[in-house]
């Protein structure tokens, strides 16, 4: 197949051989390092200060309950929650932020057949019931899509891209663990709460693990994959 050059005059895909070339014209490939290195901070610190917060509950829980909570430990709980939250947030966004960039990446190396669109791979965490089984397609998708073998160019990657368990690892402590630390937010003891809503953040943390290990495998297969067909960076 012949490599991108850009001081020939302009050519139909036919005619160079190169089916990724109309992709060229709408996208650029574009790196994921610093898009992956936002997402994994954001991500390993809200696992971080979910495990903190359970922990801080545990260990102070009964001192806040009743009608004279200690307000140091009072106080304590609610840093621990707003840095929670706010890591959580910030997670949030800059996962988004590589994951929209990852699916455009895959039309600028040529790939077809897609079948979610990038705004499509963002938009499904949020509607209700769909969001338990879209974002793993998706995201499926994407790292299958994401090969850099010869044999996964244009819509060929629907045939021979392979998946990974890390997939499955990643959405099924996700799941389970948010449902867990849905239940424990529920209770009224916050001794007991932090303890069941520790079992649901080991999980969650298990899952930021895996995650982080899958957005650097594609990155490193997306990088592969221009090194190979030449794609110009953008």
């Amino acid at each position: 197949m012949d490599a991108y050059n850009p001081y020939l005059a302009p050519q139909d895909a036919a005619a160079r051989n190169v089916p990724y070339a109309p992709a060229w014209g709408a996208e650029r490939y574009v790196p994921l390092g610093w898009r992956t290195a936002l997402a994994t901070i954001g991500i390993v610190a809200s696992a971080f200060f979910g495990l903190a917060l359970d922990v801080t509950e545990l260990s102070v829980g009964d001192a806040i309950k009743g009608e004279s909570p200690d307000l140091t430990s009072a106080v304590l709980v609610f840093l621990v929650a707003m840095a929670f939250l706010g890591s959580l947030v910030l997670a949030a966004i800059f996962f988004g932020v590589w994951v929209h960039r990852a699916a455009r990446n895959l039309r600028a190396l040529g790939r077809s057949g897609m079948k979610f669109s990038p705004a499509g791979c963002i938009g499904w965490y949020f509607v209700p019931f769909l969001n338990l089984v879209r974002p793993l397609r998706a995201m499926t998708e994407l790292w299958r899509a994401s090969a850099s073998d010869a044999e996964s160019d244009g819509n060929a990657w629907t045939i021979y891209g392979a998946s990974t368990s890390l997939l499955g690892v990643w959405w099924g402590t996700w799941i389970v663990g948010n449902i867990i630390s849905n239940v424990s937010a529920r209770m009224d003891d916050p001794a007991a709460s932090g303890g069941v809503g520790l079992v649901g953040s080991a999980l969650i943390a298990v899952a930021a693990v895996t995650v982080v290990l899958l957005m650097r495998g594609v990155s490193g297969r997306q990088a592969g994959a221009a090194g190979r067909l030449g794609v110009p960076l953008g």
